[in-house]
């Protein structure tokens, strides 16, 4: 081999290296630590990051439709959305506020791709930049929980409550926020009496996060039976219909001398019934000792579901 052609081999190496092949490789993007494989690619132009519009909303939790009247793309997060237009100079979020997009919307090839960094800040993601790994890193967790996403993810809850009790084995009972702080009551299911591991904790906490749609500031409280029964009595009517038991303690009134405690009770699907020797099946008259799920109906006679009942 001559030396030219020696040198001209060599030059060729050093073009498909690693290294350089390095530099034409388009910037990567992860959402909460996970990398976000996209196809066609984001792009770097003049120095900001463009990227394909749907598949970067999906990637962060947001549903996408298109408008073919209005020609827009709109996203749907939580209790936001917002609308990107094909050549449009701002995002409009919420209906209300804009993000400056400073053209930075194009549609390249039948896709359409927009700033990420302002798509992200639409639905209160925060954007960082590894120089060294070529990375943008979307992070979309939520720091401060508003009134308006928390009623919007327990919303989203309650729609997967047999999705969260069949894939995760637990069942939420609860919640409420408080400070920008959400707080979820839960039961496990099928396991009434025993504290759970914090890896169960944590697990049952990843399952609210995918759920929701997006991780938010969360203190979760598991529902144990205690030792002691709610209520014992006994058992005054049987609703089949409904399968309801009415319990009622004539030796405790509420407020009217008249009215004996009672609580009409549904057993939950995991629910434990413990009967005496003499019992197998419920029947008026029999003396029983029950152990509520959760949250009653303030009603009279009240309203509750039931883990545990015990046929005395």
């Amino acid at each position: 081999m001559g030396r030219k052609s020696a040198l001209l081999l060599v030059f060729l190496m050093a073009l498909t290296s690693p290294t350089a092949a390095a530099q034409d490789d388009p910037p990567a993007v992860t959402v909460d630590g996970e990398m976000i494989l996209f196809s066609p690619p984001p792009l770097l132009v003049d120095g900001v990051m463009l990227a394909p519009v749907r598949k970067l909303l999906e990637s962060i939790g947001a549903t996408v439709e298109w408008d073919h009247e209005a020609r827009e793309v709109v996203g749907k997060k939580l209790n936001r959305s917002i609308r990107v237009l094909p050549d449009a100079e701002v995002l409009i979020v919420e209906g209300d506020a804009e993000v400056s997009l400073q053209n930075q919307v194009k549609i390249l090839d039948g896709t359409l791709y927009s700033s990420l960094r302002a798509l992200s800040a639409g639905f209160g993601a925060g954007v960082t930049w590894d120089e060294e790994r070529r990375s943008a890193n979307v992070e979309t967790s939520l720091v401060y929980v508003e009134d308006e996403d928390f009623n919007y993810m327990m919303e989203r809850i309650i729609d997967h409550r047999e999705q969260l009790q069949d894939e995760y084995g637990f069942v939420p009972l609860s919640g409420w926020s408080v400070d920008g702080q959400a707080e979820i009551v839960f039961r496990k299911y099928g396991e009434h009496e025993a504290q759970i591991s914090p890896e169960e904790l944590n697990e049952i906490q990843g399952s609210i996060f995918r759920v929701a749609g997006t991780a938010f500031p969360l203190k979760l409280h598991q529902f144990v039976i205690p030792e002691e029964a709610d209520i014992e009595g006994v058992i005054t009517e049987i609703d089949e219909r409904t399968n309801r038991i009415l319990i009622e303690n004539p030796d405790l009134t509420v407020g009217d001398p008249n009215h004996p405690e009672a609580v009409w009770i549904s057993l939950t699907d995991d629910a434990v019934v413990n009967y005496n020797g003499d019992t197998t099946r419920l029947e008026v008259g029999l003396r029983v000792r029950a152990w509520f799920a959760g949250l009653m109906l303030t009603s009279y006679p009240g309203q509750t579901g039931s883990v545990k009942l015990e046929v005395l």
